[in-house]
Order: C-alpha cells, then structure tokens, then sequence
C-alpha cells in the first residue's frame, strides 16, 4: 500500500492509475489519512453503476417488498425447477 501526502499529490491519471496497479493508495494530510483510492475492477464498476440507477433500485425495493410478503421461492425450489442438483 502507497500512501502520499495531498500536497504531494502533483501525478497525472495515468500516473494514478500506474501506482494503483501496486495495490492501493492512501492519501493523507498533516500525517492523518483521508481517503483510500482503489481501482476496480469491470464486475466492481458494473454494480456500482447498476447501484446508481434509480431503475433497478426500484426493482430491487419491489422484489424486497415481495419476498417480505412471502412471495418467492427458496434456493432450493429454484434448484429444483432448473434440475440442477440441491
């Protein structure tokens, strides 16, 4: 892990991105750390995405409030009803 002072922050995106192939980076002031930047990976910055659409959030809040009621069905039936082994 690679930590650097904000003052000492002077590196372009494509510098950034060269130091975070090494693992993350801690950015820091006055000695007490302030953020963590980390790179992510597609399967990361899909969710984070889908996680912003006001879309699928509503997909999400319906299909919670379904299986709240009882509406669904277990990870066993679903086995079952695809054939594939419990």
């Amino acid at each position: 892990m690679t930590t650097i002072n904000l003052d000492k922050m002077n590196f372009t995106a494509r510098e950034l991105l060269d130091l975070l192939r090494h693992g993350p980076i801690v950015v820091t002031e006055h000695g007490e750390p302030l953020m963590t930047v980390v790179a992510v990976d597609e399967d990361e910055a899909e969710a984070w995405q889908l996680g912003q659409s006001a879309e699928v959030m509503a997909l999400v809040q319906q299909a919670r409030r379904q299986l709240q009621q009882g509406h669904g069905v277990t990870l066993a039936e679903m086995r079952q009803e695809l054939g594939l082994k419990p």
